[in-house]
């Protein structure tokens, strides 16, 4: 973190002196929930994003590819983009984004703070204006971070993560990492509700957040698919990502079991056991995603297939040609495929 960004206090004084949440300053009387615990819940960013991308904002323009020149140079190109801006909470759009965004509502309606992990700003408030961008943690798309290069063992989303913390964001004074969150607030239940390529990027963060709050376990990681040895296990909620727990999309399913959890448990009642205990009853009378086994092949033996596929059908569709693909037992995730078939379609 930089030293000279000043870092705005997350509770201003409220009335009776307790805590208060930006937002709450009009209510008459303090809201009884902002006694022990005070939630605070994070999100992911979604990949679908209202308004048009400027080639400079898409994270496949940037040719460095040692992950901190990288990050450098994307952090200068958000600071000098132009054109308007909108509140991240407007920004992004899709399945994910409306129950991470019903999630945060309801942390907000009890007096707690909601803050959403981007891949392209770093952490951000709700109320944060930005510019529509393209970067993601998962592998396979044209705007991933995963085609970097990070120094030694490390993990380069981690290091991409640590990069845009340096920088002071969009939003003055507002916490860049999640243990500053953790550091002005030690007694609040922090909730964090990622993907498995964002568990990978905040895990640094996450494990200093835990040693700055109060007790290890106001810490919650929900995380559906996370290995059973993270080194956050003890802090995970975790569940078999075959199992369908709540309706929806398996894609959203990590923001669908936040929002669930929080509808369904007064907010200041939710402990780590509690979750836990909710999510595995759930999965107990949850259908079984069946998943077919499938051959996964190297990316020349996609390429030939889809070549193949195209001389003998060039009307086929992405989609269609993926589905044949898949039907034939191979396997192969959705924005690989179609990142291959880009690269091939601008032979």
């Amino acid at each position: 973190m930089t030293p000279a960004r000043q870092v705005a206090k997350l509770h201003p004084p409220c009335c009776d002196g307790s805590r208060q949440f930006p937002g709450a300053a009009e209510r008459d009387n303090c809201n009884p929930y902002l006694a022990n615990p005070v939630l605070q819940l994070v999100v992911t960013c979604a990949k679908a994003k209202r308004g048009q991308i400027p080639a400079r904002l898409r994270l496949r323009s940037v040719r460095q590819r040692q992950v901190i020149a990288a990050a450098n140079l994307w952090v200068e190109r958000l600071r000098e983009a132009t054109g308007p801006t909108v509140p991240v909470s407007e920004l992004y759009r899709g399945d994910h984004w409306k129950a991470a965004s019903d999630a945060a509502a309801v942390a907000v309606g009890v007096g707690g703070r909601s803050w959403v992990c981007s891949a392209g700003y770093g952490l951000l408030p709700f109320d944060a204006a930005v510019r529509p961008y393209s970067a993601t943690f998962t592998a396979g798309d044209p705007d991933s971070v995963a085609r970097l290069v990070a120094p030694e063992a490390d993990d380069v989303n981690a290091v991409w993560w640590a990069a845009l913390a340096d920088w002071e964001g969009p939003a003055t004074g507002a916490p860049r990492q999640l243990a500053e969150i953790a550091a002005q607030a030690p007694t609040d239940l922090l909730v964090v509700t990622v993907s498995e390529p964002y568990l990978r990027a905040l895990t640094p963060d996450l494990l200093t957040a835990r040693a700055r709050l109060s007790a290890p376990r106001r810490l919650l990681v929900l995380c559906g698919g996370a290995p059973e040895n993270h080194l956050l296990a003890d802090n995970l909620v975790r569940w078999d990502s075959r199992v369908q727990i709540v309706d929806g999309a398996l894609t959203s399913m990590n923001a669908r079991v936040a929002r669930r959890l929080l509808q369904d448990v007064q907010p200041r009642r939710l402990t780590l056991a509690a979750a836990r205990e909710r999510v595995a009853s759930w999965a107990t009378t949850a259908p079984s995603r069946s998943r077919p086994e499938r051959q996964r092949v190297s990316d020349d033996e996609v390429c030939e297939f889809i070549r193949d596929r195209m001389a003998e059908v060039p009307s086929l569709s992405p989609s269609a040609l993926h589905r044949e693909f898949r039907d034939s037992g191979l396997a192969c995730e959705r924005l690989r495929f179609l990142s291959l078939l880009r690269t091939i379609s601008e032979e």
